[in-house]
């Protein structure tokens, strides 16, 4: 009778043991894949301040210029800058990820992209404008 009660009593913990790990598991799952998504959604905000500084910036003429501040989130390898493209690779769970950014006026220069807070400055060309 003893022994009947000990064995239920670890069949029970045992499967609360079980129960508790599967969702310690799920949840360390899709924090990870939250955390993920919040990068990506910093990485284009921060693009899209870009690019829309860089096109005001153009259209208001050769000598203008505005510092521009942005977030980069962590994971960046690289940042290059193609004439109407910003071109970002991100380390992700799965590996590099590329994304590309369009924009309406030609741009060129280098952005520091380690992780934080930066002040960019774009300038206006006669053919686009710096971004440095």
């Amino acid at each position: 009778m003893r022994s009947q009660a000990a064995t239920e009593y670890l069949l029970i913990i045992g499967f609360v043991t079980f129960v508790l790990s599967a969702i310690v598991i799920l949840a360390y799952f899709y924090t990870g894949m939250s955390k993920a998504a919040v990068r990506q959604n910093q990485l284009q905000v921060a693009m899209q301040q870009i690019i829309r500084t860089s096109e005001s910036v153009y259209y208001s003429g050769a000598p203008s210029q505005l510092p521009v501040s942005v977030y980069f989130p962590p994971g960046i390898k690289n940042i290059t800058i193609i004439n109407k493209e910003i071109i970002v690779e991100t380390e992700t769970n799965s590996g590099v990820s590329k994304r590309v950014f369009n924009s309406r006026v030609n741009m060129t220069g280098n952005v520091d992209f380690k992780e934080g807070t930066r002040t960019i400055i774009i300038k206006a060309l006669s053919e686009g404008v710096s971004v440095t």
